[in-house]
């Protein structure tokens, strides 16, 4: 069984002064981070010169390794950091941009990596300070400028993918102030949680509509057993675990429903714990079983008339018995004789015009002229 949820995403946008790194090609720095992998231990000035630099000053190797810690791909012990060990597997380095940016991210708890996407705006970092920060930094009048929220904040070294171009980018450093913006919400961006064999080893995956429209690599641990209780709700009480499936009356349920033992439940606005709502959706083919003894004898027989689709032999009744029971081991049904049946066959018919029904005559016909067997 495959359940699909979803709802509108909603998005926070701020304007914000910013250092980012952007992935560029540059070879003469890979090379550097390639010794630092090979050697397995903290570069040294000497390390540069002799593999670079022959027969220059050991000042040109420190100057390359403190151009190396500026960019965040050595630490202080000059070793690799995560941010040089993910431009050697880029085979680009993360050089250093400051501007104004328009930032935009979610707090959706689908999405706990938050952010969304940026782009620069036309003025830089010292533009933007100038015209405008100054103006408000000190004023609480406008109350659009705020202290740069914590988890925009835990930005900071994080390495995200853009969702246009694909390439990567790290934070370096966020301002402590920022631009509240009031941004109109797009209805096509939507967030989706989709989990396939939802009973069984479930697979589970969250993805974008509208203009991100990705899978999202990193989603959040989701106990897939609450999960599913919430989305029954009430009916949650009705469940079996052990077999999967829910107990129902049989007196409210379709005629397919009672063919294929399967339901769907239509289901408002489901609340998931640590998730939160979700759209209306529907449940499919939740595999239902009779709710008490009662309803498993008339659904046993309601089986067993249902079967009777030509003229039978008392061999073949004896087999849709069997069958039937099988599906309803858990009770003891008690199923009428042939002769029985076809009573009851009789009783059931709503057409008054046809005094005897086509299943009467599948039954009794075998009973009239004792037919064991049919070949």
């Amino acid at each position: 069984m495959n359940i699909i949820l979803t709802r509108k995403l909603k998005i926070d946008s701020y304007e914000i002064i910013m250092k980012i790194g952007r992935q560029t090609q540059r070879e003469d720095l890979l090379s550097i981070l390639k010794l630092a992998e090979h050697l397995r231990r903290p570069l040294k000035p000497l390390d540069i010169c002799e593999n670079f630099f022959p027969e220059k000053p050991e000042s040109i190797g420190e100057a390359i390794l403190v151009r190396c810690k500026d960019l965040d791909l050595l630490d202080d012990e000059l070793q690799l950091t995560d941010i040089g060990r993910e431009a050697l597997n880029a085979s680009k380095v993360f050089l250093k941009e400051e501007h104004c940016y328009l930032l935009w991210i979610t707090r959706d708890f689908l999405y706990p990596e938050k952010f969304l996407d940026l782009k620069p705006l036309n003025f830089n970092a010292e533009e933007m300070k100038l015209n405008y920060f100054l103006s408000h930094r000190e004023s609480r009048e406008n109350d659009q400028i705020i202290h740069t929220p914590e988890d925009i904040k835990n930005l900071k070294g994080k390495i995200y993918t853009l969702p246009n171009t694909k390439d990567k980018i790290v934070f370096y450093e966020i301002d402590d102030k920022l631009k509240e913006l009031e941004l109109k919400e797009d209805p096509n961006l939507r967030i989706f949680l989709e989990i396939e064999n939802l009973l069984e080893k479930s697979l589970i995956s969250v993805s974008f509509s509208g203009f991100l429209n990705k899978k999202i690599e990193k989603i959040p641990e989701i106990n897939i057993d609450e999960l599913w209780l919430s989305l029954l709700g009430d009916l949650k009480y009705d469940w079996d675990s052990t077999k999967n499936a829910l107990k129902v009356k049989f007196t409210n349920l379709s005629d397919s429903e009672k063919r294929t033992m399967k339901k769907t439940f239509k289901i408002n606005n489901p609340i998931i714990p640590d998730l939160g709502m979700f759209d209306s959706t529907e449940i499919r083919d939740i595999h239902i079983i009779p709710k008490g003894k009662d309803d498993a004898q008339l659904w046993a027989e309601w089986l067993l008339i249902d079967k009777i689709v030509n003229y039978i032999s008392k061999e073949q009744y004896k087999e849709m018995k069997n069958e039937i029971e099988n599906q309803f081991e858990d009770f003891e049904i008690n199923f009428p004789s042939m002769s029985e049946l076809a009573k009851k066959v009789l009783a059931l018919n709503e057409n008054k015009e046809i005094i005897f029904p086509k299943k009467y005559w599948f039954l009794q016909t075998s009973l009239d002229l004792n037919i064991e067997h049919i070949k």
